[in-house]
């Protein structure tokens, strides 16, 4: 059996890019054969008074997913996964418990080097979401093998830790929505409307193209009260997921001002045809197949300039959209075969 024991949400609780490649690596497991169980927390790991438990039982109930409630811990099965949900306070002991009948931990971001401790000796896999403080702890703990999203992580673990990190893509789910757009038709979609993440540029971009539609969508936590939006933009609070939102958008902006490891919306995009227009820090150059596409976060007039040509020549879009569906279809790969390769447990007992 694989452990996998985090500090945040358990599958299908999603809020974020890590939260969503962790599921799926563990779903992907578990449709390889493998016995898996996943253990995580009902509360912010920054702030464990913060109660989720109501909110993770009711998305539960509207996904059709039986669960049951144990006072303040949920237990339920999501695409063949045991997954546990506790108190930040009980996480630990739950962790020790399951470890007597686990084969391996996988674990990562807060807190992971006292998981790992309460698992015991078990051979352990942590997965490097990003080159913040928590993402890098998981390249700190002594794992026996440690995972990145992409080269530059690899890069900078490389340079930090001196170690090397094995490359594991964002596992992606296959579209459940046909792409209704096309070149003339859908909105420019932004994800996570923060200083961050780009939302000058994203805004600027709104006020250059008055007839266009803009969606932004809320993740990590709710736009700030101070911003003003401009009318063209519709604001969406977090979603379970985007894939409807992905098959009716006409271009991805991507303008973090921060080293973003691996954005896995570019690659959900991508699987409809979407063409990303990203920033140049981090390992969101990897990601886009038209260098044309991939610009200084602080040049607005290169933005502006790049979506003009995008939303207004459908050659131009095109091409765009061709050459991004290829890129991302060469990067996608089965975690359990990736897994397997590396020699991580069970896996290579239990081929797909």
């Amino acid at each position: 059996m694989i452990l996998f024991a985090w500090r945040r949400l358990p599958p299908p609780g999603f809020i974020g890019g890590a939260e969503i490649s962790e599921g799926l690596v563990a779903a992907a497991l578990a449709e390889a054969g493998v016995e898996v169980v996943f253990v995580g927390a009902t509360q912010n790991p920054r702030d464990w008074s913060e109660p989720s438990l109501p909110w993770l039982t009711e998305l539960l109930g509207h996904a059709g997913i039986e669960n049951a409630v144990h006072g303040t811990s949920v237990e339920y099965v999501w695409r063949g996964v045991r997954c546990m949900a506790v108190r930040q306070q009980d996480l630990l002991c739950v962790v020790r418990s399951c470890a007597r009948q686990a084969d391996a931990l996988w674990t990562s971001q807060e807190d992971c080097g006292d998981i790992k401790r309460s698992a015991g000796d078990l051979p352990t896999a942590s997965y490097a979401h990003s080159v913040s403080a928590v993402g890098l702890l998981s390249a700190q703990i002594g794992a026996r093998w440690v995972f990145v999203p992409s080269l530059f992580v690899q890069d900078r673990i490389r340079a930090i830790f001196g170690i090397e990190a094995h490359l594991l893509r964002p596992p992606l789910s296959a579209p459940q929505h046909r792409r209704a757009g096309g070149h003339s038709e859908g909105h420019v979609l932004f994800v996570n409307p923060l200083p961050q993440k780009g939302i000058d540029t994203a805004t600027a971009l709104a006020h250059a193209h008055p007839h266009q539609r803009f969606i932004f969508v809320e993740t990590w936590h709710p736009i700030s009260d101070g911003v003003a939006l401009p009318v063209n933009v519709r604001l969406l609070p977090r979603l379970p997921t985007l894939d409807h939102l992905y098959a009716d958008a006409r271009l991805l902006l991507v303008p973090s001002v921060i080293e973003d490891a691996c954005p896995r919306v570019i690659l959900e995009a991508g699987l409809h045809g979407v063409p990303t227009l990203g920033s140049t820090l981090g390992g969101i150059p990897e990601l886009i197949a038209d260098s044309a596409n991939v610009l200084d976060p602080v040049d607005t007039a290169a933005w502006l300039a790049r979506s003009h040509e995008l939303l207004n020549d459908p050659a131009t879009w095109s091409d765009a959209s061709r050459a991004q569906l290829a890129r991302v279809a060469a990067l996608w790969s089965d975690p359990a075969a990736t897994l397997a390769q590396v020699g991580f447990p069970l896996v290579a007992h239990n081929p797909t």
